[in-house]
């Protein structure tokens, strides 16, 4: 008789907290989700699943812009619009928008010759599902028809879209800051 209420002793220490720690983690019956996390979502779970997609989109759409640049400082304008969905937009600063990656290809051998350094960072980030949002600043070096170098400053939008495992850009946006106006003259 001893020995059945000693194991119904530990049984009760090894399995009642784990019970307990089971229905206080758990929703009530017909209450929705039960800890703080993603609105509608599990929880501390669906927190954490949050947090790993949009790790994994900042790293995917982090890597899709490192190769974008290789491909610019390349002056590879096939390889370059290959980053881009068939169906891509892109519009560039003074000129029309330009739409498919074929003629995204053509605008780029027409651009890339002009211009030399481009560097562009990221100032916000969103992403759901299959879509990404970029915004950031932007810094490209260009020769005019002169040939003197300039400087051109802006923001960019980018819209990146996964397709299958890869993620190419759908939309992208330059805007040039506008132009500085000289400093007052001294009398």
């Amino acid at each position: 008789m001893k020995a059945r209420s000693v194991k119904a002793r530990r049984w009760k220490v090894a399995v009642l907290p784990t019970i307990l720690l089971g229905l206080l983690l758990s929703p009530a019956a017909g209450q929705g989700q039960g800890l703080p996390g993603v609105p509608g979502g599990g929880g501390f779970a669906g927190g954490r699943n949050m947090a790993e997609f949009y790790g994994e989109v900042t790293a995917r759409t982090a890597e899709l812009f490192a190769v974008w640049r290789e491909r610019w400082v390349e002056d590879n304008p096939q390889a370059l619009a290959e980053l881009y969905s068939p169906d891509a937009m892109l519009y560039l600063p003074d000129r029309s928008p330009i739409f498919t990656s074929g003629m995204i290809a053509e605008a780029f051998a027409e651009l890339l010759p002009e211009t030399g350094e481009i560097q562009a960072g990221m100032l916000d980030f969103d992403a759901s599902g299959k879509i990404a949002y970029i915004f950031g600043k932007f810094t490209l070096d260009f020769r005019d028809a002169n040939g003197v170098r300039h400087q051109i400053t802006g923001d960019h939008i980018t819209v990146a879209k996964r397709e299958g495992r890869d993620w190419k850009i759908r939309s992208q946006m330059f805007r040039k800051d506008p132009p500085q106006p000289d400093p007052p003259a001294e009398d």
